[in-house]
């Protein structure tokens, strides 16, 4: 699951709770609320609003409508509506709506949305799968070895291609020495949703509310791995995993044990393998006690806070200035650059070539560009042709540790 999508998914845990509790107006407020956060979740607000539809109508059919409680859903409903609405005119979202659509329309998303959606979750994480493979093969041979039905073997199989998902990654940071990366979630999904669909052949799954409930977890989850920068259904299978029938979980100690035991596996990856970074254990953090915007009070590496002091003078020294090939943060401490994607990235930049040629006309724009890329600024699916232009047609004025100055 990709940091970005976590605001979006705050929403839609509100959406799906009002759904199990039958408030579907607040429902599909909630997921509508979603999908302004990410395009992905444009999907999980028509799925909340048919599941609504479908099963509102199933309870008119079979009259177990509260009148009473709906009317005061409507109210609430209406409420909150008249809320967002008063937000969308405080802070002129309608008018700047065309900033909106040129930052998230991308050219190739229709071809990143095939991919990210169902190409990866078909053809990729091909190592995992033989591993799963060679282990369900396993539990076929002692099955028929011992020519003994063993009970619940899709429970066995799950819990298996789990063990390999979150242990896997522990396995081989420790005995490999390789970087904590995970593979298999897609797998896992995959698996559950074949046997979501046996449990509703086989009749174990036969209560609509509970049917449409799942199937708007799997669409969240899914939802939530449609990134090209990170997609990944890993934190979502859990909660997946225990909106099944009880005959799928062993006890509800070893659900709670599990739980536990993931959340406290996420912090020692967490711990050994930060994000972009080194072990914790091997870098020296600071206090920022100053007034930094954003940092202050933070524990951050010496390295970025190096890093900040130093953009921070460039900030001053410069005023007009733009961080390349993408450190969105800077933007935010510093106030600039309003209603310009500071991610200048091809894929996440659809409208760079405009904005580079209207900030070619300003003689008081500085770009700073770091020396160590994060990214490969000139080729690749990260590439960004925003920073090759820099340095192809501005000047080099400058340079300090960190930075490159162009004007």
């Amino acid at each position: 699951m990709p940091w970005h999508t976590i605001d979006g998914l705050f929403f839609l845990s509100f959406s799906f709770l009002f759904f199990t509790k039958e408030k579907y107006i607040l429902s599909v407020i909630f997921a509508c609320i979603a999908a302004t956060t990410k395009q992905s979740f444009y999907i999980d607000l028509l799925v909340v609003f048919f599941t609504n539809l479908l099963f509102y109508f199933y309870q008119i059919k079979n009259k177990l409508i509260d009148i009473k409680s709906f009317k005061k859903d409507v109210f609430f409903g209406l409420f909150v509506s008249i809320v967002l609405v008063f937000i969308l005119l405080r802070y002129q979202i309608f008018e700047n709506r065309h900033f909106f659509f040129a930052q998230t329309h991308v050219n190739n998303s229709i071809n990143n949305f095939i991919r990210a959606g169902f190409k990866d979750f078909l053809f990729s994480e091909g190592y995992f799968r033989i591993v799963l493979v060679i282990g369900i093969s396993l539990l076929v041979f002692i099955q028929l070895i011992y020519n003994k039905k063993i009970k619940k073997i899709w429970n066995l199989i799950i819990y298996l291609a789990l063990f390999l998902l979150y242990l896997g990654p522990l396995i081989n940071y420790f005995l490999i020495k390789s970087d904590i990366s995970f593979e298999g979630s897609k797998t896992v999904f995959l698996l559950l949703i074949i046997f979501f669909i046996k449990e509703i052949i086989t009749h174990k799954i036969s209560d609509l509310k509970k049917i449409l409930s799942i199937i708007i977890l799997f669409f969240i989850t899914w939802s939530i791995s449609l990134s090209w920068g990170y997609s990944n259904v890993l934190l979502m299978l859990p909660i997946l995993l225990l909106a099944f029938n009880d005959e799928f979980k062993f006890s509800e100690k070893l659900n709670f044990v599990v739980v536990i035991l993931l959340i406290v596996l996420f912090f020692i990856y967490r711990f050994l393998s930060p994000y972009f970074n080194k072990n914790i254990l091997e870098v020296n953090y600071i206090f920022t006690k100053e007034n930094i915007p954003v940092y202050s009070g933070m524990l951050i590496s010496e390295r970025d806070y190096q890093y900040i002091k130093e953009a921070q003078k460039l900030n001053n020294k410069y005023k007009n200035i733009i961080f390349l090939p993408g450190s969105p943060i800077y933007d935010v401490m510093f106030d600039n650059n309003l209603n310009r994607s500071p991610w200048e990235m091809d894929v996440e930049y659809p409208n760079w070539k405009k904005d580079f040629d209207e900030l070619s006309k300003r003689h008081d724009i500085y770009y700073i560009l770091d020396k160590n890329e994060i990214i490969n600024s000139k080729q690749g699916f990260f590439k960004s042709s925003f920073t090759q232009r820099v340095k192809q047609e501005k000047k080099l004025i400058d340079s300090t540790d960190f930075y490159y100055i162009y004007k």
